[in-house]
């Protein structure tokens, strides 16, 4: 299934638009990084929706496919929806993935795992985020991944605040992509 450079415009376009009206806050938070923000994104408004899961979904695709990559995988919460999105969508095309969530700590009971799906030794993995501002989470997974014998082979995010996330995957050799960046919705953001 391919998907025409004139679906991926229109996708783009309305998964923009779905971020501003569903996603992007403006209000004083804390992020995840510890970081203090008036600027906010809840990708999981996004994520937990058809029509936008779907649109997000395909051009997450576009940026995976030609990676070589055999394994989607992330930190839960945020990359959760997104990875089990793309693994049946990349069965739907003929390149099935194995899905990876990575458990913020390991479990604590039974093998006491900390990577949830079939992972194995030498699997190349594309990393998924919602949002990323620093890349710590992004790198927490990635980090797990590869102590356990996996290969990042990219990370992509929805957005990329561009607050140090470009830079520490840089300084870790991974290559970094993501399908917006602030200035692209941030112009008409709301309030909390």
């Amino acid at each position: 299934m391919t998907i025409s450079a004139e679906q991926l415009a229109a996708d783009r376009e309305k998964l923009r638009q779905a971020l501003i009206e569903f996603a992007v806050r403006r209000g004083r938070v804390t992020l995840a990084s510890g970081k203090e923000s008036d600027f906010y994104v809840n990708a999981k408004q996004i994520s937990l929706q058809g029509d936008p899961l779907l649109w997000t979904t395909r051009l997450l695709w576009e940026k995976i496919a030609p990676s070589g990559c055999e394994a989607i995988g992330g930190l839960t919460l945020g990359a959760d929806p997104l990875i089990g999105a793309l693994c049946l969508y990349s069965a739907q095309v003929g390149q099935p993935m194995i899905g990876l969530i990575i458990r913020k700590e390991p479990k604590g009971h039974g093998v006491q795992s900390q990577i949830e799906g079939p992972f194995r030794q030498g699997l190349k993995v594309a990393l998924i985020e919602d949002v990323t501002t620093t890349g710590g989470s992004a790198i927490k997974a990635g980090t797990v991944i590869e102590r356990a014998g996996g290969k990042i082979v990219l990370a992509v995010s929805i957005l990329n605040r561009r607050e140090g996330a470009d830079k520490a995957f840089a300084e870790i050799g991974w290559k970094f992509d993501s399908l917006f960046v602030r200035s692209d919705v941030d112009a008409q953001s709301f309030s909390f």
